[in-house]
């Protein structure tokens, strides 16, 4: 199903009215091809706000297809900065006789090494200017949803760390 809202023009505009970008704030967009309507879509409305996009990609795969968005273009053209994943064509990495296609994908565990890597620094970065970023902590205990409501309500329009599309 995801596939489908990925792939339909239109969805990443919708998805990046929903979220309040502020100009000065950053986006990271984990997209393996870059190549999805959506993500195009959504680099491009957070470039139109002044948001900064950093890109997670595979270029060996983002190269080896076309962008399926009217304006041909991909991730790749539209990120501030592109971030290559390494991972190869397909995003599988294990093959068995039995089946024509590699399984177990590399780019998830790959993708969050980084995105979590970034936080920690961007965390550090933050402290060493004398911020403390607001973090949100795992959401194991009931009150959860609460919490975070009150939480990005306290904080509403000064800034957003951490978006997970």
């Amino acid at each position: 199903m995801t596939s489908c809202y990925e792939q339909t023009e239109g969805t990443g505009y919708l998805l990046a009215d929903s979220y309040p970008l502020l100009q000065g704030d950053f986006l990271f967009i984990h997209s393996v091809s870059g190549r999805n309507p959506a993500i195009v879509e959504l680099a491009m409305a957070a470039k139109e706000k002044g948001i900064f996009v950093i890109g997670l990609h595979s270029e060996l795969y983002s190269q080896s297809v076309d962008s399926r968005h009217s304006s041909g273009k991909k991730l790749s053209d539209i990120a501030d900065i592109m971030i290559n994943n390494g991972v190869e064509k397909g995003d599988a990495c294990i093959n068995f006789e039995q089946i024509e296609v590699k399984v177990a994908p590399t780019s998830s565990i790959i993708g969050l090494t980084i995105a979590n890597t970034l936080l920690l620094e961007y965390t550090n970065q933050m402290i060493d200017l004398g911020h403390i970023p607001p973090i949100i902590k795992s959401g194991i205990w009931m009150e959860l949803w609460t919490i975070i409501i009150e939480y990005l309500n306290s904080i509403k329009n000064k800034y957003i760390i951490y978006k997970i599309i």
